[in-house]
């Protein structure tokens, strides 16, 4: 597998003049707080805002005849954006901005779903419209804005044709040129970096950047803010493009947030079920399916007896064809019926089956809190508030996103769909998730935006199950590991500097079927890493006496080492306590890793770290790392396959009960490469115990120092 680093140019110049000042406590803001505290709670509110504080610090200075600010705005999946850019709009308006247009998307679906939240969170602001520009008359927003009032133009980001909706936008907002105006792009990667290498043999790629570049070079007082979860196309533009940010914010996730680190930490991981790759609807409803169908009726009914009384969903990505869709919901709906017939009559012949069924889903994957002869009688007397929705843009589909609006009394609605169903869209309390469509190589923007299962879902977590292939799984590891890097990486750079034009443009591709983004968007420069990322050995295919001697090297390295050490605990019951050791690298490697034995099929193996050891020799890399003895001094149980021969899992995952952050996302010194030694035994009885190594090579100022020099990428 290889691992590699993508690099592109990067321009320093820096535009524009910011606002001084910022007024936190206006009329505006002030209603909006109140009426997010009204909807979400006074701590979220002031979350939220504490949030969009961060983007109007880069907010150009209205008061200048001419200024202009492009912010990136990088949230996680399904972790609050909207709130977010809501929140900034508000704030905006207190400090003297008059107009804001936001880019809704590319889908009718996502554009009526803004404009709901818009209309729902300036409801109690009689000084704000808010109007979808296609329905609105241009002399109805030019007497609103002579009356004073703020105004909201949501846009589809369509052109399609000279009629639609970005076309429609640059024409009228011509009379609106010397307003201080913010624009807001939601889902921002999605064609406005725009595609310049197609355009020579196709003259129409590209042209949702250039009439959106028009746009903002209307205004001569412009704020534009980027909104995305998936940033790559944003930051691998050319720096010295006109739709290149100049800045950028994180829009920090709240507590109860469950993302990629939640979901996709290790393989193993509950939450996320694998299917095999044959498993489609083309001949009949597969088994996998009929467990994720069984596993939502058991969940939804568990939740009627925590008195939880919303709306769950149920989501199924089948196919990008909307022929699919149509044979997936047919199927699906006769399988709803089945159990409508089947369960409600005692006396049907296969109704003891149908209940075996459930009753094996239900002692297989819930905690036992309820009895089940309680949970199938609650299950049976509500399947009339099941229903099957498909969602794309065929007419059956379009009747089904209608229904599905007016179907008040479906507490547990199920959408099955494409590309529909991904970016920007939220599904109620989604809690089951089928998904086994996929392409051989995937862009990491386009796939991680179909994660629709992330989100605040920390009080209904236990229900929540994503049913996926193996590759399609260890794409969403490796793609959590790549976000993971890129926030670090961020959040060191805007400790420092504001400007985000020189900021390294470094990703990490840790699976050889995952890019970046569209290769049209930017090209990139490939430089190899030595294991970068969190990596670690399962296998337990030492060689005779190799575990042995390898205890005897752990007893002389602790021997040596471990009173320079510091024993850290890691979660508030007590459980996860770690010996940390810092030292040099060179010192670990001749007293530790030159003398380990490692497994026959190690991930890792001996050749890793001599290459990383003379990297270190040449000044490539700096001399330094941490050791953690992982659960020292009592070691770890792990579970082993079926053979004996590999361990089901080395690292444990995050811990929402005790807070722990999970083996992967121990930080120290974040500069430093981490080893793990974990002492692990898969006897209860004998705990004799097997060291196993995980290592981490991090993104390392250093590093990118080394590579780049100092950004100068033409000398690479």
């Amino acid at each position: 597998m290889n691992n590699k680093i993508e690099l592109t140019e990067i321009n320093s110049e820096n535009k524009g003049s910011l606002i001084s000042n910022i007024k936190i406590d206006g009329f505006h803001s002030t209603k909006m707080i109140s009426q997010l505290s009204f909807s979400r709670g006074n701590k979220t509110a002031i979350h939220i805002f504490n949030n969009a504080k961060q983007a109007a610090a880069y907010f150009a200075n209205p008061k200048l005849p001419l200024s202009s600010s492009k912010i990136l705005c990088l949230g996680k999946v399904q972790s609050g954006k909207t709130a977010f850019f809501i929140s900034s709009i508000a704030l905006a308006f207190d400090n003297g901005f008059d107009l804001c247009v936001i880019f809704g998307g590319t889908k009718n679906a996502l554009l009526d779903q803004t404009f709901e939240r818009l209309e729902k969170d300036f409801y109690n602001n009689e000084k704000v419209r808010v109007a979808l520009l296609k329905s609105v008359a241009p002399l109805q927003i030019k007497q609103w804005i002579n009356e004073g009032l703020k105004v909201i133009l949501v846009v589809l980001k369509n052109v399609s044709s000279l009629n639609s909706n970005l076309y429609e936008a640059n024409t009228i907002l011509g009379d609106y040129a010397k307003i201080p105006t913010i624009i807001i792009d939601d889902e921002s990667d999605e064609h406005t970096p725009g595609a310049p290498l197609l355009k020579s043999k196709n003259p129409r790629a590209g042209i949702t950047h250039d009439v959106i570049d028009e746009i903002i070079q209307i205004f001569s007082n412009v704020t534009m803010m980027f909104v995305t979860a998936t940033p790559q196309a944003n930051l691998l533009l050319s720096t010295i493009d006109s739709l290149t940010p100049d800045y950028a914010v994180l829009i920090e996730a709240g507590d109860d947030y469950t993302g990629g680190d939640a979901f996709h930490d290790i393989s193993s991981n509950k939450h996320v079920v694998e299917i095999a790759d044959t498993d489609d609807f083309r001949a009949s409803i597969p088994e996998s399916f009929k467990q994720a169908y069984a596993f939502f009726l058991i969940a939804t009914s568990v939740m009627h007896f925590r008195k939880n009384n919303e709306q769950f969903s149920m989501l199924v990505h089948p196919s990008g064809l909307t022929r699919v869709h149509r044979n997936v919901v047919e199927k699906m709906t006769e399988g709803l019926d089945d159990y409508k017939v089947v369960l409600k009559e005692k006396n049907h012949p296969a109704h003891n089956e149908y209940k075996r069924f459930l009753l094996e889903t239900y002692t297989n994957n819930f905690s036992q809190d309820f009895n089940f002869d309680d949970i199938f009688l609650v299950l049976t007397s509500k399947l009339d508030h099941y229903k099957v929705y498909e969602y794309n843009t065929t007419i059956e589909g379009k009747r089904s996103i209608e229904e599905r609006n007016y179907d008040k009394n479906i507490k547990y609605k199920i959408f099955v769909g494409g590309n529909m169903l991904g970016r920007g869209v939220t599904l109620p309390n989604l809690c089951v998730t089928y998904m086994y469509r996929d392409a051989k190589v995937s862009a990491i923007d386009t796939l991680y935006q179909r994660a629709r299962w992330m989100g605040y879902k920390k009080k209904y977590f236990d229900i929540c199950r994503v049913y996926m292939t193996k590759d399609l799984k260890e794409k969403f590891i490796a793609i959590a590991d790549s976000e993971r890097d890129l926030w670090v990486s961020l959040n060191e750079f805007l400790a420092t500097q504001i400007d985000l034009k020189a900021f390294t443009r470094i990703f990490t591709l840790p699976h050889e079927k995952l890019m970046l983004t569209r290769k049209t968007v930017s090209k990139t420069i490939v430089l190899e890493r030595v294991k970068p990322g969190y990596t670690y050995d399962r296998s337990l295919a030492f060689r005779q006496g190799d575990v042995e001697l390898n205890n005897v090297v752990l007893e002389d390295f602790l021997r040596k080492y471990g009173s320079s050490g510091k024993i850290i605990s890691f979660s508030t019951s007590g459980t996860q306590n770690h010996l940390l050791i810092e030292a040099r690298f060179t010192d670990i490697y001749n007293d530790f890793l030159f003398n380990y034995n490692f497994p026959r099929n190690s991930k890792i193996g001996p050749l890793t770290f001599r290459k990383i050891y003379s990297q270190v020799i040449d000044g490539t890399l700096e001399d330094e790392i941490n050791v953690v003895v992982m659960r020292y001094p009592e070691g770890q149980y792990r579970s082993t396959n079926f053979q004996g021969t590999t361990l089901m899992e080395l690292p444990q995952g995050y811990d929402s009960g005790s807070g722990y952050p999970g083996d992967k996302h121990l930080v120290f010194n974040k500069n430093s490469m981490q080893l793990q030694i974990h002492m692990v035994y898969v006897n209860k009885e004998t705990k004799d115990i097997i060291p196993l190594l995980a290592f981490d090579n991090p993104m390392t100022s250093h590093t990118i120092r080394y590579a780049t020099g100092d950004a100068f990428y033409d000398n690479i």
